[in-house]
């Protein structure tokens, strides 16, 4: 087995569950106030980097959104500003 962890559970007021741990491949998300603190990721590397993406960007995932293992994380991120263009 493999155990990623970003960020840090301190402090939090709600987990949620992301798939099943008897497949031994599911996440773990912590949140306090409804932003992410931390994804402990077990098997699941694409959970991992875009929790940890999320993180370094200051963003989260609504709790609901993230519950749905059909859903993969990284859709659930912001999109990133575009960058304009010189003339």
């Amino acid at each position: 087995m493999k155990l990623q962890i970003a960020g840090l559970p301190t402090g939090h007021d709600r987990t949620v569950l992301r798939g099943d741990p008897a497949t031994e491949r599911f996440s773990v998300l912590y949140y306090r106030a409804e932003r992410l603190l931390c994804a402990e990721c077990v098997n699941s590397p694409a959970d991992y980097m875009a929790a940890r993406r999320a993180l370094d960007q200051g963003a989260t995932f609504p709790p609901r959104a993230a519950a749905d293992v059909s859903v993969p994380l990284k859709t659930l991120l912001p999109s990133p500003p575009k960058e304009a263009t010189a003339a």
